[in-house]
């Protein structure tokens, strides 16, 4: 499966939607860029008047819970880290009536030898309607991780959206895609070669925990209520984000699911390529599996047990099988909630008011408590 070109129409949708959901022009701004400050006083001076600023967020070490078996205990530490404080930068970027967007970039946990790819790139949408103070402390907020595009036009709109109606919403760049991508770029292989794809979803899984801590220590957000979001390649990262970091609460993901050589061998077009690459390899579904088993959805899915999962599928995906899906939220439990849609991965564009509307209303509730 390869990231699509800018000619594929499921991109141009995604820009009429835009012209249509975002209501207000923006304009580009005319951004100061004063010393940098860690200190989170100045952080939030910097959020109030639109100057570019530095902070430290603090990221603990993985926690285990009571559920975890052993087989599960010997993956975990492929996503551990040690316990770190995490630099990020934030430069304002546009504003227009009611909105701040800010460009977020900090370094990746995971060295990957590609110039550009090792920076984390994140777009961060704030709500500055009166009454919607910036530095409060009071915003609830969501990571967003976009689907396989090189420009996540959809999750931009989605966050426009949100920061529109109080949300803060930041899309981050996953590896190799958009200001992270170079010329010689392995996420063309992702799903052909497996040791690439291991890769791939290890570094994606690392950099959203960091910029989950990220965004809880943006000065506007109460870090008591971020929030995960994850669209098709987003969502499949985001179950497996959601599992293995049980401080994440509260989690929605649209088109995802679990069982991930499922997917690749689900006789679907997105992945035609990969399964003929696959075959030429020798390589079959009982292969791949021993092969992803620290990157499986399903096998991180119990630490989601308790936290609130909103997933928005459709009946007919001819990419996401509607099995995959069931077996994900089968795996996380009651508190999983699974919204089924006529059609088939496209088939939600018709819906994408509806399911905005949806996506806020959950991620405006207070987090479940913590297992």
């Amino acid at each position: 499966m390869r990231p699509a070109s800018p000619a594929r129409p499921s991109l141009i949708a995604t820009a009429l939607l835009g012209a249509v959901l975002a209501t207000a022009p923006v304009f580009a701004g005319d951004p100061s860029d004063p010393d940098p400050s860690a200190a989170l006083a100045a952080a939030k001076l910097a959020a109030k008047t639109d100057a570019a600023f530095s902070a430290t967020a603090l990221q603990p070490a993985l926690a285990p819970v009571a559920a975890d078996t052993d087989e599960v205990k010997k993956s975990l530490p492929f996503f551990a880290q040690p316990v770190d404080e995490v630099v990020f930068r934030a430069s304002p970027k546009r504003s227009s009536r009611g909105l701040r967007v800010w460009d977020v970039r900090f370094a990746s946990p995971v060295t990957t030898g590609f110039e550009g790819n090792d920076t984390v790139h994140a777009v961060l949408y704030e709500p500055t309607r009166e009454g919607a103070a910036s530095a409060t402390g009071d915003r609830p907020a969501v990571v967003i991780l976009h689907h396989l595009e090189n420009d996540p036009i959809l999750e931009e709109v989605m966050a426009a959206y949100l920061a529109r109606r109080g949300t803060v919403a930041m899309v981050m760049m996953l590896p190799f895609y958009g200001e992270r991508r170079g010329d010689a770029n392995p996420v063309d292989e992702i799903f052909e070669k497996p040791d690439t794809m291991v890769r791939f979803i290890k570094q994606a899984v690392l950099d959203s925990r960091r910029a989950w801590d990220v965004l809880r220590h943006w000065p506007a957000v109460d870090p008591d209520r971020v929030g995960l979001l994850g669209v098709s390649l987003g969502a499949l990262n985001a179950s497996i984000v959601g599992g293995v970091e049980p401080r994440i609460r509260r989690i929605a993901m649209v088109l995802g699911g679990g069982d991930l050589p499922s997917i690749v061998f689900n006789e679907s077009s997105e992945t035609k390529e990969a399964r003929a690459a696959l075959a030429k390899r020798g390589i079959g579904p009982s292969d791949l599996r021993r092969m992803w088993t620290d990157i499986e959805p399903l096998r991180y899915a119990h630490r989601m047990r308790g936290a609130s999962v909103l997933m928005l599928n459709t009946r007919e995906d001819e990419v996401i099988p509607r099995a995959s899906t069931e077996r994900l939220a089968e795996a996380i439990g009651d508190t999983a909630e699974v919204i089924w849609f006529d059609g088939d991965h496209t088939g939600m564009l018709p819906k994408v008011p509806q399911i905005f509307g949806r996506i806020r209303r959950h991620f405006d509730q207070p987090a479940p408590t913590s297992p």
